[in-house]
């Protein structure tokens, strides 16, 4: 019998190599300036966004994935499968994850599980998934397993810049707290499936970045499997004081760096960072 596959949309954020060593296939979602249209992280890539906006001072839109897409997907990835498990961008962020149910309807073992969650979470949850594939069990058994485990998720992440995310419109909080608040670096974290503020920084990304992760993992009882520290450009040296204080807690048996694409880019901006991880 043929293993079960783990698809994905490219909201995941997860890195080529191991998309590669788990076999995950990646449907992309779509990134529009004015009236052209890229596909996330094949026509356009995250620095090339960026110095689009900055050249143009115009900001994407991402558009989401038809039914008709993820349709030609399934089949295309069933041919040689026991059955796919989606794992999706969250619901509350995206008709994705409906227009991908729906797709899955033409199917007899294609089972879509709501994330409620995006970037690095759900790359959580496919590699989850992909183990319980690996172990040889069936499509509706991972899809169940895969959909509570995702309820664990510990997601959230900080802006350096308020302006992409006040102007998507992804998160209300972030509109009320002004574009040109200076020195403001809110911390956002998601609680069923929506995304809100919590805490306030201020200051430069270099010194509220430890801050933030000493303050999320504190008496955190987490599942020490595996964090990700998922960004959409930082520089070297924050970089190395991020990695230093996750490591010093000593919660986590491995570490995965991870950058984000288009879609993430496209609403956060630039020098976002996050440390996602599961709770017990």
């Amino acid at each position: 019998m043929n293993k079960v596959i783990i698809t994905a949309d490219s909201s995941c954020d997860m890195p080529p190599a191991l998309l590669q060593k788990y076999g995950i296939p990646i449907i992309p979602f779509y990134v529009n300036f004015d009236n052209e249209s890229f596909r996330d992280n094949i026509d356009i890539d995250r620095d090339t966004l960026f110095q689009r906006v900055k050249e143009t001072g115009v900001l994407p839109k991402t558009a989401s994935i038809a039914p008709a897409d993820f349709s030609a997907f399934f089949a295309e990835h069933l041919k040689n499968s026991g059955g796919i498990v989606h794992i999706s961008i969250g619901s509350h962020l995206s008709s994705a994850f409906q227009n991908a149910t729906i797709a899955a309807t033409e199917f007899d073992n294609v089972f879509v599980v709501d994330s409620q969650a995006l970037s690095s979470a759900e790359s959580l949850i496919i590699l989850y998934a992909a183990s319980l594939a690996e172990a040889g069990h069936d499509a509706k058994l991972i899809a169940e397993e895969a959909t509570s485990y995702a309820k664990r998720c510990d997601i959230s992440f900080v802006l350096d810049t308020l302006t992409y995310m006040s102007k998507s419109g992804r998160c209300s909080s972030i509109t009320s707290l002004g574009a040109n608040l200076l020195g403001i670096k809110p911390a956002l974290s998601m609680k069923d499936g929506d995304l809100g503020v919590g805490k306030k920084y201020r200051g430069k990304m270099k010194m509220v970045l430890p801050k933030y992760i000493k303050e999320r993992l504190a008496d955190a009882s987490v599942d020490s499997t595996r964090a990700f520290i998922t960004h959409t450009g930082v520089d070297n040296e924050t970089m190395a004081l991020v990695m230093q204080a996750v490591e010093e807690t000593g919660m986590f048996k491995e570490i995965i760096v991870s950058e984000a694409g288009c879609v993430i880019a496209s609403h956060c901006g630039p020098g976002t960072l996050g440390v996602l991880f599961v709770r017990e």
